[in-house]
């Protein structure tokens, strides 16, 4: 008959934070180049619950808490991990009521193949650096014999031409400066929607979460909503055209 180890101080503690008896390390994980310390107590945690058939389904504000970082900070690891196929973020807006969503919530899940995969990886080789080479004694120079001179040529001194600069015209800059941005948006549209059902609506939680609450506070909720209505989560053209007409909107 086999009696249950009691569990330490330590083990009671953790149990009362998070409701986990204790989250497993996994030394292995160090193998990957590509991940952080705390990206790795990430992958702990979740796996912490994964591993006992329990969905994932804290807040980034209380992961935050339990890693001693900010809730920024967490929102940019599972961006970095899901873009390494590690974590799968399963992103679901909330109930939407006359018309106005209320919010989402993404629960987290490990890819264990693709752990194993990148730990099984070869390691990428280093550069290897050049041996120095010895440097010659510089030779003695010969004694150079003062030169004739030269008579004088009465020579129409010229003002040396003035060198060409490329100048970049303000139109071009500002169009770098915009695709640029349209770059960065599009990676970040893409990320949000790449695991979820293509084709659905983009509610407004979403929307504010892609433009940085830009328009929020801005605008009257029924411009905004008049603008994104329509718009759906595999067609990017469409939501970066809506961006650019509400800027339009935007107070001087």
């Amino acid at each position: 008959m086999s009696t249950e180890r009691k569990k330490t101080r330590l083990e009671q503690l953790q149990q009362e934070t998070d409701q986990r008896n204790f989250i497993k390390s996994y030394p292995v994980l160090n193998k990957i180049s590509k991940i952080s310390s705390t990206d790795k107590q990430l992958i702990e945690l979740v796996l912490a619950y994964q591993d006992n058939d329990q969905p994932f389904k804290m807040s980034f504000g209380k992961i935050a808490d339990l890693l001693g970082i900010e809730s920024k900070t967490v929102s940019n690891i599972v961006l970095k991990l899901s873009t390494l196929g590690i974590v799968i973020p399963d992103h679901k807006a909330n109930d939407v009521v006359n018309g106005v969503g209320r919010g989402s919530s993404t629960d987290l899940a490990i890819d264990i193949d693709r752990i194993i995969e990148l730990v099984k990886a070869p390691a990428e080789p280093k550069a290897s650096r050049k041996p120095r080479t010895k440097k010659e004694p510089a030779s003695t120079p010969e004694p150079v014999q003062d030169p004739q001179p030269t008579p004088a040529v009465d020579v129409e001194q010229r003002a040396p031409a003035e060198p060409i600069e490329s100048v970049q015209q303000p139109e071009q800059v500002a169009t770098d400066k915009l695709d640029v941005k349209k770059a960065e948006m599009k990676a970040k549209f893409e990320s949000k929607f790449h695991f979820g059902t293509k084709g659905l609506p983009i509610i407004p939680a979403d929307f504010h979460s892609l433009t940085n609450n830009i328009f929020r506070d801005a605008l009257h909720f029924k411009i905004i909503m008049d603008r994104i209505r329509g718009l759906v989560n595999n067609d990017f053209e469409g939501f970066w055209s809506a961006v650019q007409d509400l800027k339009k909107e935007l107070p001087k």
